[in-house]
């Protein structure tokens, strides 16, 4: 009797598992291939997390289920697909100076002088990517360096690591940075002969920072655009037209083409879905029930 009991359960451990999951009583909501509304009661989820059959009021339950979840009436819809950009920032990374393919000093006052003469509208030159260990110079670079190119407006630029940042005399006095000055906690401001040699290290770059002119509202649309532009570039033709408008309200440089681009989008997941839980396939949020999903 013993051995009978224990071939019994070898049997039945053996045996796949039925883990199907049905989500029942529910106002469900959804869109069919064709993007025409759907509403069904109850859904069935299969072993591999796909939706395997949505469930009208007059249909038949399965049997045989693993889990259920009783959805007590509330409304039930596809988890968001969300693809998104951040427009803007794009924008504005795209208007500042870019130093990251500079290999020496040389190279890097030469690019600096040239948007500087390229862009005699901006108030302060910005950029980033500079990295003083590529170009070999041994040191950190210095605010004289940076006068040597742009004397007459403050100079701001990003290490490309993030961690510090180089400023031009003129940055420094709009800052209100002297010898006097403390490194903030968490920071350092770099010297050189009791002064501040120019360079900022991770805090200490908020002293700059904080004296940057916030941006007009042609810098908004200026930074806009290039978004736009970037976006358009990198857009398949088949890409939905999105014509933002301008975040001031007024006409940007050019309008949007026929063919533009989306930069952000939210897609509602069709009905073969995968769902993220296998035990609790949906997250409650007050009176809705909302699917975490993927697109199947």
């Amino acid at each position: 009797m013993k051995r009978l009991i224990l071939t019994a359960l070898a049997l039945s451990l053996a045996a796949p598992a039925h883990a199907d999951t049905l989500v029942d009583n529910v106002n469900g909501i959804t869109l069919d291939k064709d993007g025409k509304l759907v509403r069904f009661t109850g859904l069935v989820i299969d072993t591999q997390g796909k939706v395997k059959q949505l469930l009208d009021r007059k249909d038949k339950r399965p049997e045989r289920h693993d889990f259920k979840e009783d959805g007590k009436g509330r409304t039930l819809i596809p988890g968001l697909i969300d693809a998104h950009g951040h427009v803007m920032g794009l924008g504005f990374q795209l208007m500042l100076l870019d130093l990251s393919n500079t290999s020496s000093l040389a190279e890097a006052q030469a690019a600096i002088r040239k948007y500087a003469a390229d862009n005699p509208e901006m108030p302060w030159i910005i950029g980033s990517g500079w990295n003083q260990e590529k170009w070999g110079l041994g040191r950190f670079p210095t605010a004289a360096d940076l006068d040597a190119a742009v004397p007459n407006r403050p100079v701001w630029l990003e290490r490309v690591d993030g961690h510090a940042g180089w400023a031009n005399t003129a940055a420094m006095t709009a800052a209100r940075i002297t010898p006097a000055s403390k490194s903030p906690e968490g920071g350092r401001i770099e010297m050189e002969a009791g002064k501040p040699s120019g360079v900022f290290v991770d805090a200490a770059m908020s002293l700059i920072d904080s004296a940057k002119p916030k941006p007009l509202a042609r810098d908004l649309d200026r930074a806009l655009y290039l978004a736009q532009q970037n976006c358009s570039n990198r857009a398949s033709r088949r890409s939905p037209t999105w014509a933002p408008a301008s975040p001031t309200g007024r006409r940007i440089a050019a309008p949007a083409t026929r063919n533009s681009f989306r930069c952000a989008s939210s897609a509602t997941a069709p009905t073969s879905t995968i769902w993220r839980s296998s035990r609790g396939p949906n997250r409650r949020h007050g009176s809705t029930m909302i699917a975490s999903a993927w697109s199947g």
